[in-house]
């Protein structure tokens, strides 16, 4: 496996450069699973998740492949922001394109945050 670097400013995150919620556009957001869609020759996939639970990361894979609307590799990323607001953004490869969806999750319900 190759190594890579990445160098992230420790300051304190930059002006622009931070995910908000779609939502509220609250800036406290959490990246809670990302899923890889690994296509077969239908235009179906099998999900691989990883899930990180506090001290625990776990790893499992789909048994039988989900429907997509392309043929290509693609990556699931689920997030929450701190106001309760759930969403997944799918990035999906097809025919020399990259498609970009997003959508929403239920929401979870969550102490009311007061905002400084």
């Amino acid at each position: 496996m190759r190594e890579i670097n990445i160098r992230m400013d420790t300051g304190g995150p930059p002006d622009g450069n931070q995910k908000l919620c779609p939502y509220c556009g609250f800036d406290y957001v959490h990246l809670e699973r990302i899923e890889e869609l690994h296509p077969t020759d239908d235009c179906s996939a099998y999900r691989v998740t990883t899930k990180h639970d506090g001290n625990t990361v776990s790893v499992a894979a789909s048994v039988t492949p989900i429907k997509t609307s392309f043929r290509g590799r693609g990556v699931c990323l689920t997030y929450s922001c701190e106001e309760g607001h759930v969403w997944t953004e799918i990035q999906g490869f097809h025919k020399g394109f990259l498609f970009v969806d997003v959508q929403r999750q239920p929401d979870r319900e969550t102490p009311v945050i007061t905002k400084v």
